[in-house]
């Protein structure tokens, strides 16, 4: 998957709000690019578990009370948005 295609999604879900409260667009830039290994490594997998790999990556990066704090469906949701994406553009190759 691009990982342009996740970038997008991960500043529109903003899971920090980091850019609601003016960071650059490249703010998420390494949790893309872990998030998008995730998903090569992984081309069958699916929202529930990627929502977690994202949840960890983000604590990992972050620390567990922000992500938290922020509250913690913005993975699901973002998780279900990248999959969506993922089956979509199977369908066109």
């Amino acid at each position: 998957m691009n990982t342009e295609i996740i970038k997008r999604l991960v500043n529109k879900h903003d899971p920090l709000h980091l850019i609601k409260m003016g960071a650059s667009d490249d703010e998420y830039q390494l949790e893309i690019g872990r998030i998008a290994v995730v998903v090569e490594n992984n081309s069958d997998i699916r929202a529930p578990e990627l929502a977690t790999a994202i949840k960890n990556i983000f604590i990992t990066t972050f620390d567990e009370h922000s992500v938290i704090s922020h509250g913690i469906e913005v993975y699901d949701e973002l998780a279900r948005d990248i999959v969506q994406q993922m089956r979509g553009n199977e369908s066109t190759h």
